[in-house]
């Protein structure tokens, strides 16, 4: 610890702040928002387990049931959230999965926002024909008295509120946004 901190100090000129600054196994620490694992002899980055579960906080305040928010501006906000965060880990290795599941989190939350703010039967029943679901089924749903998240995560809703309606609406999410971001990179090169 004495020796590198001396290098750091006296060679590279740059303050060590000793309270936040220890010695540690790699596995086991994160750096600004990264932790560390080997592979073949190799250390390589993820995006560590306290920054996925602060994104999804954010998100979790946006997509708020009782927030009162427009559709649009809640996505609007999202996609605001979701550029900086992922232009940020897109260094960061396996974040396929990761981004998967935090978009499935988001679309899920989103679906019951929209359920919410439909409120009543007839305005559920209207807005499911208009989205394709016809027939007893989509009265069903419309008049069904169980709660948002449940409805929300049922077949029909799932494909009335699918992912493209959703990207119509300006939602891309996190994988998509790393996919244009890593393509117009190596698109670069």
């Amino acid at each position: 610890m004495q020796s590198i901190t001396l290098y750091i100090e006296e060679t590279l000129k740059l303050k060590v702040n000793k309270e936040k600054t220890r010695i540690t196994n790699p596995f086991d620490s994160t750096l600004l928002g990264f932790s560390f694992y080997q592979v073949k002899r190799k250390w390589k980055t993820r995006i560590s387990n306290k920054s996925i579960s602060r994104v999804k906080s954010k998100c979790n305040e946006i997509t708020g049931r009782s927030n009162g928010m427009s559709e649009e501006s809640r996505i609007e906000k999202l996609m605001s959230l979701i550029n900086g965060w992922v232009n940020y880990f897109k260094i960061a290795e396996g974040v396929k999965e990761k981004m998967l599941a935090l978009d499935a989190h988001v679309r899920a939350r989103l679906r019951t926002c929209s359920w919410k703010q439909w409120k009543h039967g007839k305005t559920r029943l209207r807005n499911l024909r208009q989205l394709g679901i016809k027939g007893p089924e989509a009265y069903y749903y419309a008049y069904s008295g169980k709660g948002y998240t449940h409805m929300a995560r049922q077949r029909l809703v799932n494909m009335a509120l699918s992912n493209s309606y959703y990207q119509k609406k300006g939602y891309v999410g996190f994988y998509e946004t790393y996919q244009r971001i890593i393509g117009r990179q190596t698109s670069l090169f």
